[in-house]
């Protein structure tokens, strides 16, 4: 028998919003998806998922749209941003936008059935720490411009 958590859509559609980050189950998926992501012990997974769950539900609880987003789309949201390694915590440098938005569900001929839900967008401040944690930049402060035909000679001081 399996130790995987079972994080059905009808789980998941049975949550209210608010409760989708704090709830047991998706809980534990987040901490084993982060585990299993970037090969790290469990309690720092734990930290992680605590300290991001305080910063989502601050975010919700802020805003009316966000509440009244489907909870698929609100979980779908929180399990991106985990993926990313990127905080939910606000300010004026925050890395993620979470986006309200409408979307019609009709089938074509049908009458209008809209939902809400909300979309995760990392910042500039977000894709900067998603490229530097992944290799594909060293540091994006003072922007370099080459063009083609350009000789250049990558430089690191002592410090990298």
């Amino acid at each position: 028998m399996s130790n995987q958590i079972q994080v059905t859509t009808s789980y998941i559609k049975a949550l209210k919003p608010a409760a989708v980050a704090t709830d047991k189950a998706i809980g534990e998926h987040f901490v084993n998806k982060f585990m299993a992501m970037y090969r790290v012990p469990k309690e720092q997974a734990t930290a992680f998922y605590e300290r991001e769950k305080d910063n989502f539900l601050k975010r919700i609880s802020d805003s009316e749209d966000l509440q009244a987003c489907t909870p698929m789309s609100i979980f779908l949201a929180f399990m991106q941003v985990g993926g990313w390694q990127l905080s939910f915590e606000a300010g004026n440098q925050s890395e993620v936008y979470l986006i309200p938005g409408n979307r019609n569900i009709a089938a074509k001929g049908q009458p209008d059935h809209w939902i809400k839900e909300v979309v995760a967008q990392p910042t500039p401040w977000g894709e900067k720490k998603i490229r530097i944690q992944n290799g594909q930049i060293k540091e994006a402060a003072k922007p370099i411009i080459v063009c083609k035909g350009d000789l250049y000679e990558e430089y690191t001081d002592d410090n990298g």
